[in-house]
């Protein structure tokens, strides 16, 4: 067996969704195929090129540089592809972290049914940036209560409200509660996300203390 484009394809669209289950809708293939497709690449080339836990899914220092050459490979392909066939332009969708969570995967599958345009979803770092550069034609981004929903210029749309989850360290008392209140973690350093953040200090707008913030650009930070 030789490297295949649809093991390029599979190792591209994991570097861009983060995400197996996400990959594997945007292929229109299944979970356990898509595992075995990148299997396969990793024993053809040699290298392990997709790190793989319960919680995440990142490329390998290798994987990452074979992911890049791979898209610029698969890019040039489909360029050529439309010049002789299907010339509609895909819709460009990005999004942050986990895009809709459990409900990324059905929206993937219901657009690929009942719609004839492509879609090209990706994970850029700047989703607001991306979005000024035209680089994508539409984000799925998270926001933080009371936080603006879109810049001037640009439409935006409530999807839904989802519930807050503080990752505590287990040496900490509040480790022991089943939730935390706002009050709680007033008075403790926490790590807020500075590109597309779920939340911001404005949650503590209306009480006395507020906790001390540790800005990251992700979640490897």
């Amino acid at each position: 067996m030789s490297v295949e484009l649809r093991h390029l394809r599979a190792l591209v669209a994991i570097d861009q969704t983060a995400s197996f289950t996400v990959a594997a809708a945007l292929l229109g293939t299944t979970q356990p195929t898509l595992s075995r497709t990148i299997s396969q690449l990793e024993e053809l080339v040699g290298t392990t090129l997709v790190e793989r836990t319960t919680r995440s899914v990142v490329l390998t220092e290798r994987g990452l540089e074979f992911a890049v050459e791979a898209a610029s490979l698969v890019g040039r392909l489909d360029r050529l592809l439309e010049r002789f066939g299907d010339d509609r332009e895909p819709l460009r969708l990005g999004w942050a972290w986990a895009g809709l969570g459990k409900h990324t995967h059905g929206l993937i599958r219901e657009w690929q049914a009942t719609s004839q345009t492509p879609i090209d979803a990706s994970r850029p770092d700047d989703l607001d940036a991306a979005l000024a550069t035209a680089d994508i034609d539409i984000a799925i981004v998270k926001r933080a209560v009371g936080e603006p929903q879109a810049p001037d210029g640009r439409e935006s749309r409530p999807l839904f409200h989802e519930s807050l989850v503080a990752a505590v360290s287990v040496s900490n008392p509040l480790a022991a509660s089943p939730q935390l209140s706002l009050d709680q973690i007033a008075h403790s350093t926490v790590a807020l996300c500075s590109v597309s953040p779920t939340a911001s200090l404005r949650l503590w707008d209306d009480r006395s203390v507020a906790p001390r913030p540790l800005m990251a650009g992700n979640t490897d930070e």
